[in-house]
């Protein structure tokens, strides 16, 4: 009897995976670690509001990237699946939701081999906290307005969040330093409150 639950098991997990587009979820990941690779470790002089800012290393922007890969991962092409099982497809949210968190600081570990622990410290914590944002949106925009809306922050937060003397503004928390207290903890707040969106049970469906 066990292995005949086992395998009713094994068929939901592979159907659900197919619901949350397994193939396009990898091909996603492929496609943005190549990126990571061939440019994380380019040195970008953006425009900015003041006129003055700060050499940005793409490395600290591609987490943008990253946090929506992982809020991506929660978009179904199935809707019958959900009218199935829906508490074990809840609690498989939050576990994929969570994986995808872990596995897209996967650029992180090539930053370190290219660039060091600094630089690798900074996109480890951008990924959380681009992931844990793009999570929390997701939940009120919907799927296919995340792209949009994570985008255009992501845009006016580079461009405006330099002061005169070309420093990161104490709101800017991706422009910080690999050791500032405030941007880990935003990091680590976003990440929990994104997770938390997921397992919360008034989410709005944001894959449809």
């Amino acid at each position: 009897m066990l292995p005949a639950a086992t395998d009713a098991l094994a068929r939901e997990w592979a159907g659900y995976l197919r619901a949350r587009g397994l193939a396009r979820i990898a091909t996603g990941l492929a496609l943005l670690l190549a990126l990571t690779w061939f440019a994380g470790g380019r040195v970008l002089d953006l425009p900015s509001w003041p006129g003055v800012s700060a050499p940005l290393r793409a490395s600290a922007l591609l987490p943008v990237l990253y946090g929506l890969w992982a809020a991506s991962c929660l978009q179904s092409r199935m809707a019958g699946l959900e009218l199935h099982a829906a508490r074990r497809l809840h609690h498989w949210d939050v576990a994929l939701a969570a994986a995808a968190v872990v596995v897209a600081l996967t650029p992180s570990l090539l930053v370190l081999a290219e660039e060091g622990g600094r630089q690798a410290g900074v996109t480890a914590r951008n990924t959380l906290l681009w992931a844990g944002l793009a999570l929390v949106l997701s939940r009120f925009v919907g799927q296919r307005r995340i792209w949009l809306v994570v985008l255009a922050a992501a845009c006016a937060l580079t461009v405006t969040g330099w002061d005169r003397a070309a420093s990161p503004r104490a709101w800017a928390f991706p422009l910080h330093p690999y050791d500032s207290g405030r941007a880990l903890a935003s990091a680590a707040l976003a990440t929990a409150l994104g997770l938390l969106c997921v397992a919360a049970p008034w989410r709005r469906r944001a894959d449809r």
